[in-house]
């Protein structure tokens, strides 16, 4: 620590530690390397109630979604007219929330296939988690709807700085 005093007191530049790494003033690593929490998601009958949620994780700090990924136990094939739609869900801290943070669409030739990754669509303007706030699982049927298989749900994520 001394010879960064000294440093300092002979003109040299401020250093400000503050988690992100820069080079003259450019910002190289301006968050932490990804983590990833997982939840188990089981499954829904075609015909069960439009919302079945499922509370995935709350984090303890602002975090940014960098992928979602389901992997099904079994394979599932997508529907012309009975469809259903998985969500990501920002619930909010207070359950109040309905933004969207990831979807995807069980509708024809969108198939799932058994313990085979599937990503789901991001919406990059939904990315932002707060602190406090709790993200979960929602699905929703169109018509009569289409099986939901159970599986695990992989969300990668950054902590914000």
């Amino acid at each position: 620590m001394a010879n960064v005093k000294n440093y300092r007191k002979q003109g040299g530049e401020e250093w400000v530690v503050d988690g992100k790494l820069t080079v003259n003033g450019t910002i190289i690593a301006p968050k932490m390397a990804r983590k990833v929490v997982s939840a188990v998601i089981a499954s829904a009958d075609a015909g069960d109630a439009t919302a079945n949620e499922e509370t995935i994780a709350v984090f303890g700090q602002d975090v940014t979604i960098e992928k979602i990924t389901f992997v099904p136990d079994t394979a599932q094939a997508g529907q012309d007219a009975d469809t259903a739609k998985l969500i990501v869900r920002n619930f909010g801290s207070d359950n109040s929330g309905d933004s969207d943070v990831a979807e995807f669409e069980q509708v024809d030739e969108n198939d799932l296939a058994e313990r085979t990754p599937q990503e789901f669509d991001l919406d990059d303007a939904e990315t932002s988690i707060s602190a406090g706030e709790v993200l979960g699982w929602r699905r929703e049927k169109a018509s009569s709807g289409v099986d939901q298989p159970a599986g695990v749900v992989f969300i990668e994520y950054t902590v914000d700085h």
